[in-house]
């Protein structure tokens, strides 16, 4: 029988045990390509497996099953399946691994065994060369010199750039987002946000947070936020708050301007106002790039997993995760609850670096506040604040004031304060908002700004403020 994987001694130049693990766990686990970037075909040695990546690879990518009965389908349909030994080869290297561990590894591996040939053929290369031409010492000298230039060539060097390609990409980039038209950032539809705190819109590979006390409206402003973006861009949430029926509700409520409590009570046949509502709010929901995942391994991991699976299938430019305090956090032994959340942060904005898109992230603050200054929030009331505002790039903060006062006094103007106190590439200030309640949507605040009192900033909050670059557009410094 041709090809019959067989477990092999050790060789300096390749690794079949290795192929074979790595092409047993992806059709055991297609999510594993993901991992997997650098390993191309030409790194296997045998060409039957440099066969079987290119199929597992290109069904993948088609968003198809790939495994052994799939590329056996895909290699019978191009007549190519007698270059593999059939499926008796297939069969084997599918049940040649019981578990996906070190498939990353293995990986490495096969890269590294491929690299070792090249350096063998091109020693060969030289050898014949120094050989057959009859080069003088100082000849092959320079002949190996550019033998060993054409192998530093081939090296993987994408992520290396030069000054010229440096100065070239900020001219590009000024210009697009002059136009509007960078791909680099994600609109957030908040004129106040896009036009005044941040440049043309979120960025991408950056970790945003949103936070604020209980009852400020964070879900109703994430959601609002998504709604908007998702008419350009693909947005994926991931609730662990809310199930996929109440998520729907909020987008139906606030695409229609219509009364949460309608969509959760019901109406008549005979409402035929409300039904022509819901009908224009379903309409406006079908045309969006929105994506909502319930009940998701509730780990950084589990979430990453999901973006990569979904950005490989839909396209993905902003993941949305609500909210920090509901997912799981790694804690060891001697590992405490600060430093664990520090890693599941750290964990997301690499999410956002690797899969170039927005991560915004819901966070609860600590403690509730009091009447006046009191209430207000910052960074500092972040529940083990430390680390969230190291890896953050950006940092929100909602607060409405009307929340915090006396019964008689309340205006239910929906007036919130959205309080930009860290932005990495922008303008740090606090921005309008106006809160539709029952619809469960923000938008920007248009017309004049209601009375408030001023309240007058106390003299340890004007110091941390300054210390840290914040400034409050309601403080009276």
């Amino acid at each position: 029988m041709m090809n019959e994987p067989q477990f092999q001694e050790l060789d300096t130049f390749s690794n079949l045990d290795a192929e074979y693990a790595v092409l047993g766990a992806l059709m055991l686990k297609n999510d594993l390509i993901d991992d997997l970037a650098s390993l191309k075909a030409e790194h296997f040695s045998d060409s039957a497996n440099q066969l079987i990546y290119k199929v597992i690879c290109k069904q993948i990518t088609n968003g198809k099953v790939s495994d052994c009965l799939t590329i056996f389908d895909a290699l019978s349909t191009a007549n190519r399946l007698g270059e593999v030994g059939g499926m008796p080869y297939l069969n084997t290297i599918a049940t040649s691994v019981s578990s996906t561990y070190g498939t990353k590894r293995h990986a490495e591996i096969i890269i590294d065994k491929a690299k070792l040939r090249m350096v063998r053929e091109k020693a060969q290369s030289l050898n014949e060369a120094i050989t057959h031409k009859g080069l003088t010492g100082d000849e092959a000298i320079a002949e190996a010199g550019r033998v060993l230039a054409s192998i530093d060539e081939q090296q993987d060097d994408e992520h290396v750039f030069d000054a010229s390609d440096l100065a070239q990409d900020v001219i590009k980039d000024v210009q697009d987002r002059f136009d509007g038209v960078s791909d680099d950032v994600v609109k957030t539809g908040f004129d106040c946000l896009d036009n005044d705190v941040l440049p043309n819109g979120l960025t991408r590979g950056q970790l945003v947070v949103i936070a604020g006390r209980t009852s400020m409206g964070k879900t109703a402003f994430v959601t609002s936020l998504a709604l908007n973006a998702s008419v350009e861009s693909n947005v994926l949430m991931v609730s662990y708050e809310m199930s996929k029926r109440q998520m729907s509700r909020r987008c139906i409520a606030a695409l229609g301007e219509m009364p949460l409590s309608a969509l959760q009570k019901g109406f008549r046949d005979d409402d035929v106002a409300t039904w022509d509502k819901l009908t224009t709010a379903t309409d406006k929901l079908n045309s969006l790039r929105f994506s909502i995942a319930e009940r998701c391994n509730p780990t950084a991991y589990g979430v990453g997993a999901i973006a990569r699976k979904h950005k490989r299938k839909n396209g993905l430019d902003m993941l949305i995760v609500d909210h920090l305090g509901l997912m799981q956090h790694e804690q060891g032994k001697n590992t405490n609850t600060a430093t664990a959340i520090g890693d599941t942060t750290r964990i997301l904005k690499q999410i956002a670096q690797d899969l170039d898109v927005v991560v915004v992230l819901l966070v609860q603050v600590n403690r509730e506040g009091g009447k006046g200054e009191a209430s207000r929030p910052t960074v500092r009331d972040l529940r083990d604040s430390g680390r969230i505002e190291e890896d953050a790039d950006v940092v929100m903060l909602l607060h409405r004031d009307d929340y915090y006062r006396d019964e008689e006094k309340k205006t239910a103007d929906g007036h919130t304060h959205l309080i930009c106190a860290k932005v990495r590439d922008g303008d740090p200030k606090t921005v309008n908002l106006k809160f539709h309640g029952a619809y469960s949507k923000f938008t920007d605040w248009h017309g004049e700004l209601p009375e408030r009192p001023a309240y007058k900033a106390t003299a340890k909050t004007k110091t941390f403020c300054k210390s840290h670059k914040y400034r409050y557009a309601h403080a009276d410094f």
